[in-house]
C-alpha cells in the first residue's frame, strides 16, 4: 500500500486503539505495507501519543538478528520509539511488571544506553558509543503485536517494532557494552530463551552504532540524554500476564519481572 499523509493518520489511529485497549486491529485493503510507508505511519502514531501529553525518551532497535531480518525479509535491523508511559525504571535488581504489561506479551534481555553526549549525523564506531554513553542498564523489552494477521516488515515498523514497554534494572559499567562473554536466559513457567550478547550484530554497541547511522539518513540524530534498547541477546520468549519471569545476564546480574495477579 501507499499511504498519503492522511491514510497514515487512520492507519495510526488504528494501532493507538490496538495498543490502548488490547484488541489488534486489521489493515484495510491490500495488506502488504512497504518499508518507508511503515515509518510513515510509525511517525504518525508518535503524534498520536505525543498528542495525548506522553512523551518520547528515545528508540528500541528490532531485528539485530539475521534470523529475524530473514524471517521479515529485510535487509538492515529496524527502529521504533520510546514512550515515558512505557519506560519502568528501577535500580533494584527484581522489579514489578507494571505500565501497560496485561497482556500475554513476549520478553526479550537487553541492554539500555543512555547517552551523555549527542552523537554525529555521520557514521560512528561501537567504540565511540560506549565512550558517549552516561548510563548502561541491564534492561527488559515487552513486545506485542498490535496486528491482526499481518506480518510483513512495513506493517512491524507501523507498530512501533512491536514495543509495549520497557523495564529497566540494576546499572552496569558503560564498558561492559564491549563484553562478548555475556550470556542471557529467559526463563518463564518451565520455558527457557538463551543467547549472547555477541548476538546483538556483534556486540550492543555496533546496533546502537547502526541506529545513529540509520537515523542520520532520515534527517535525525541521537541526543544526550535519549534512552535506546540495544535488541535481544536471544530470541523472545512468550509469556502470560500471571507468569514470574526470571531473565539472567550472567555474571552482570538478574531481574526478575513479577507475575500480574488474575
Amino acid at each position: 500500500m501507499d499511504p498519503t499523509h492522511d491514510a497514515a493518520a487512520l492507519i495510526a489511529g488504528r494501532l493507538f486503539g490496538a495498543r490502548i485497549c488490547g484488541d489488534p486491529t486489521e489493515v484495510r485493503g491490500p495488506t502488504a505495507i512497504a518499508e518507508a510507508d511503515g515509518y510513515l505511519i510509525q511517525t504518525a502514531l508518535l503524534a498520536r501519543h505525543l498528542a495525548t501529553g506522553d512523551s518520547m525518551v528515545g528508540y528500541k532497535i528490532g531485528l539485530t538478528s539475521p534470523a529475524a531480518r530473514a524471517g521479515y525479509g529485510a535487509r538492515e535491523p529496524a527502529w521504533g520509539f520510546l514512550l515515558s508511559s512505557a519506560v519502568v525504571r528501577s535500580s533494584a535488581k527484581t522489579s514489578r511488571r507494571t505500565g501497560p504489561v496485561l497482556r500475554a506479551q513476549k520478553i526479550e534481555a537487553e541492554l539500555a544506553f543512555v547517552l551523555g553526549e549527542d552523537l554525529p549525523d555521520c557514521d560512528i564506531s561501537a567504540d565511540e558509543i560506549v565512550d558517549a554513553t552516561r548510563r548502561l542498564f541491564l534492561a527488559v523489552e515487552l513486545v506485542e503485536s498490535r496486528w491482526r494477521g499481518i506480518t510483513d516488515l512495513g506493517g512491524l515498523i507501523a507498530d512501533d517494532v512491536s514495543n509495549a514497554g520497557v523495564v529497566l534494572g540494576c546499572e552496569v559499567e558503560p564498558v561492559e557494552a564491549r563484553a562478548t562473554d555475556v550470556c542471557a536466559e529467559v526463563r518463564s513457567a518451565g520455558c527457557v530463551s538463551r543467547g549472547t550478547i555477541s548476538d546483538v550484530m556483534g556486540g550492543p554497541a555496533h546496533a546502537v552504532a547502526w541506529l545513529a547511522s540509520a537515523l542520520a539518513r532520515q534527517g535525525h540524530r541521537l541526543h544526550a540524554g535519549d534512552l535506546v534498547m540495544s535488541g535481544t541477546f536471544c530470541t523472545p520468549l512468550a509469556v502470560e500476564p500471571a507468569e514470574d519471569v526470571t531473565v539472567s545476564f550472567g555474571r552482570l546480574g538478574m531481574m526478575r519481572l513479577e507475575g500480574q495477579a488474575p
